[in-house]
Order: C-alpha cells, then structure tokens, then sequence
C-alpha cells in the first residue's frame, strides 16, 4: 500500500503563491532538512561501523557542520569538518609516527603499549620513529553521492507538503 502525491510545478507553485509562501524559502528549508538527515543518520553509522575506526571521543563525529551560503538567488550547502585528522580516515594516507611509545612484550599476546604515564616495568620498550598506512575507512563522500541527493530531494518534497497543506 502506498500514498503518492503527484502534482504539476506550475500548480504547485500557483498554490505556494496563493498562499503567501515563498517557494525558494521552502526549498531552502528542505535543502538545510536533506542535508541535517544526512548528517545524523548515515555520518553517524559511517562513523561508528567502520572497522579499525576507534570512537574514544567522538570529536571527529561531533565536528561535522552543515554550511550554508547564500549569493543572490543561488544557493548552497556543505557538508565539513575542521577536524585535522578527517582527511587520512576519508582519504587513507600515511603519517609519519615520532616513536617513543612505551611497550612490553608478554608471551603468547606480543606487543602490550601502555599509557604515557610514566609507570612502567623494568622490561619496557620504546617504539622508534616509523611509518603508519592508515586505510581510507569513512567513505562518506561516496554516501553522500549514492544517497545524499535522494535525501535532499525528499527533504524538500517533504517541506512542500506541509507548506501546501497550512
């Protein structure tokens, strides 16, 4: 079972002006909607089902911003982080680590690091300065294209609706 709603432009324009409604106002209402869903349902799943992705503290999630602009009758909106290190998890890369990490080694489990705390057995170990890959692991980009538009553009329609029904 379903419920369509299915309307010409040209009537549902007509309707928003008899109405008083600004068109573009609700469409920006929807755009900033789209883009809001966006954010909190599929950021949010890329940022906590991605494996070798830890979330100690959630500052990478947390830092997402929707921007928006406006230049005469265009629009725009983004979707951004400010966050250093949202780059080499979306983009994959290599950092080079400065070393001195503590460790031991303990049978049959290898390599234990430890805080830097300053309380360490006698048989601690430091790491030397080396190379970390880390693997492109948000995708988030590729989400947005296979679902961000479609988001969007239910958002709006969803806006329309209820501008049309006041």
């Amino acid at each position: 079972m379903s419920i369509d709603y299915n309307d010409n432009i040209d009537n549902i324009i007509k309707r928003l002006k008899k109405k008083k409604l600004n068109i573009a106002k609700v469409m920006v209402s929807g755009i900033n909607h789209g883009m809001n869903l966006f954010k909190s349902k599929i950021l949010k799943e890329q940022m906590t089902s991605r494996p070798g992705l830890k979330r100690p503290t959630g500052n990478l999630a947390r830092s997402w911003r929707i921007i928006k602009k406006h230049l005469g009758k265009d629009y725009s909106v983004k979707l951004a982080t400010d966050t250093k290190y949202a780059a080499i998890h979306q983009y994959g890369g290599t950092i080079r680590h400065p070393g001195g990490t503590p460790y031991v080694i303990i049978k049959n489990k290898g390599a234990v690091f430890m805080k830097k705390d300053g309380n360490y057995p006698p048989n601690t170990r430091y790491t030397r300065a080396h190379n970390i890959t880390i693997p492109k692991r948000l995708h988030i980009f590729e989400e947005f294209q296979k679902s961000g538009n479609d988001i969007i553009i239910r958002a709006i329609q969803q806006k329309l609706k209820l501008a049309l029904a006041k």
